[in-house]
């Protein structure tokens, strides 16, 4: 089963400032860097995991 990719244009300061307005409390997060070190992105997150308690 193949699931729809999700894109959104939010930026991490976006996500974080409304996670901590929401009552929120961050205990950890995690990026995964870029593999490709051939680029210029390769210094950008490739994905992020945002673990908060509420």
């Amino acid at each position: 089963m193949s699931l729809p990719a999700v894109n959104f244009h939010h930026t991490l300061s976006d996500i974080i400032n409304a996670s901590a307005k929401a009552g929120f409390c961050i205990q950890q997060m995690v990026e995964e860097q870029v593999d490709d070190h051939s680029t210029s992105l390769s210094q950008l997150p490739r994905e992020v995991a945002i673990v908060a308690k509420k």
